[in-house]
């Protein structure tokens, strides 16, 4: 994934965060919040909330570059501070 991530770098630097992002969002759905940090690095749901709240909110932005298209934010994710 990162090799692909790497050559799409040239249509937006932050498409690489974004691939190496979704593995971390699996691991954490796989095995919960670890409050160790071993198996995930979210130790609370509220943490992969909030990650998740921004990283969607971050692939809103890269597509709207992309696309140059303006749509309606369906998410209505507000990360809570």
């Amino acid at each position: 994934m990162f090799e692909v991530s790497r050559i799409l770098n040239r249509l937006n630097p932050m498409i690489p965060y974004l691939t190496l992002a979704s593995p971390e969002l699996h691991r954490y759905r796989y095995n919960e919040p670890d409050r160790e940090g071993v198996f995930s690095v979210f130790r609370s749901d509220e943490d992969a909330r909030e990650f998740t709240c921004r990283l969607l909110n971050d692939m809103t932005v890269v597509y709207r570059e992309l696309t140059k298209e303006e749509f309606t934010d369906l998410t209505q994710c507000t990360p809570q501070t």
